[in-house]
């Protein structure tokens, strides 16, 4: 299954209100504050739109994250930063009920969506790679991190592997994560 929980997560930029209601913004701390800036001014987040929260999550090598939509605190662009190792990425096609369906996954911790179809593409995602995506991607699309058994995972041959020639990999390849 690729239901499986974060090991590590810590949230930064913003907290749960005393109601529960809402999020009450917070300063990101300085290590962050310095990526964001520099996201910034490499042009990756418009200058109306700094990044103004960070969740910053730990997985094993075979975990994963199961379907799901980012929620309205990282719109409208999403930046994943993957560190330690490679994994594959899955997009899933425009999801005509996906902001009006959403219910909380608890186990994951995310906006949770049971995808319409298989994926449409695929990404690796590699140790020290950055993962920028807005517009359609982040309104229409969900997208999920397949949990694998042994920290081995086998690239899809049956959806594009669309930044194979970046990540130096093909289809059908195994990666190690």
């Amino acid at each position: 299954s690729s239901e499986s929980p974060v090991s590590v997560e810590q949230e930064c930029g913003s907290s749960l209100s005393a109601d529960g209601k809402g999020l009450v913004a917070e300063e990101l701390p300085p290590w962050l504050q310095s990526v964001c800036q520099r996201l910034q001014r490499d042009g990756i987040f418009p200058a109306v739109f700094p990044p103004n929260h960070v969740t910053v999550n730990e997985y094993t090598r075979t975990q994963g994250i199961a379907a799901h939509a980012d929620g309205p605190i990282y719109a409208p662009v999403v930046a994943i930063a993957s560190f330690y190792s490679s994994a594959a990425f899955y997009f899933y096609g425009r999801q005509p009920r996906l902001r009006k369906e959403l219910q909380w996954d608890e186990n994951t911790d995310t906006p949770a969506h049971k995808p319409d179809g298989p994926p449409v593409e695929c990404l690796l995602l590699r140790p020290r790679s950055l993962l920028v995506f807005s517009g359609s991607a982040f309104r229409e699309q969900c997208h999920e991190v397949r949990a694998c058994a042994d920290a081995r995972e086998t690239l899809p041959t049956s959806v594009p592997l669309v930044n194979g020639h970046l990540a130096n990999a093909e289809q059908g390849q195994v990666v190690e994560r």
